[in-house]
């Protein structure tokens, strides 16, 4: 809490406390950001001053100046908002904390825009997943940081790249990361178990290993194993012939 104050003040902490209000110092660090940076220290008794009289509070004073205005927080899109993209132009959307929200994007082209998320601070790429759901729209899934979903309409998965992205840690990563098994969009993909096998090898003529493969749930796609021996107690030299 001191260094939220510390970062934005009194009232910026206040109106994170009272109203989820998220701002940014002049360099784009997040109150966020320093709270959750500096949590878990102990404050020393020493510091706090003990029982110190107040100061005396001055009088109000008035001054001719010209006051610079203060900069709104940016804008932040409401649950269900849509944000359109235009073709032809590289749209760069922002995003920053919005609890529980999910923004739609519509006419997202995975060729040229952008989707900028440095304002959420995310130090780990597993905080982050992209799948697609039911009907093939890519959602970037940030449940794991504020319970937020951003889905970009019309784009799926495939389609993007770690150009795509700005302020992940790493967007590769990211894109290479697992669907999300907790979603109720995401379909649950079936897996694979094989078994182990034993043989005795003998002294002439070849005898053949048989190794079962098992899959978790019936499947109405193609299933295809890649598979590779390799070398253990027994060596493909003297023992056995390799097989891929």
């Amino acid at each position: 809490m001191l260094a939220g104050a510390h970062l934005r003040g009194p009232y910026g902490l206040a109106n994170l406390l009272l109203n989820g209000s998220v701002s940014y110092d002049e360099y784009g660090t997040s109150i966020l950001r320093y709270v959750d940076e500096y949590a878990g220290y102990d404050v020393p008794a020493s510091i706090t001053g003990g029982n110190v009289a107040n100061p005396p509070i001055e009088p109000p004073t008035t001054s001719t100046e010209p006051v610079e205005p203060i900069a709104p927080d940016p804008v932040i899109p409401t649950s269900g908002e849509s944000l359109v993209g235009t073709d032809g132009v590289q749209d760069v959307f922002g995003f920053t904390w919005n609890w529980g929200n999910n923004s739609v994007i519509k006419n997202f082209n995975a060729r040229e825009d952008i989707i900028d998320l440095k304002k959420f601070w995310l130090p780990d790429s597993k905080q982050v997943s992209i799948y697609d759901d039911r009907q093939g729209n890519a959602i970037i899934n940030l449940k794991e940081v504020n319970n937020q979903t951003i889905t970009l309409q019309g784009v799926s998965k495939s389609e993007l790249t770690a150009s795509n992205f700005q302020g992940l840690p790493d967007a590769s990563t990211v894109l290479n990361n697992s669907s999300n098994p907790n979603d109720p969009t995401t379909p649950s993909l079936p897996t694979l178990s094989i078994d182990t096998t034993s043989v005795v090898e003998g002294n002439i003529g070849k005898s053949n290993a048989i190794f079962t493969v098992q899959l978790s749930a019936a499947s109405d796609k193609t299933i295809t194993v890649n598979y590779k021996t390799v070398d253990g107690n027994a060596d493909s030299v003297t023992d056995f012939v390799a097989k891929t």
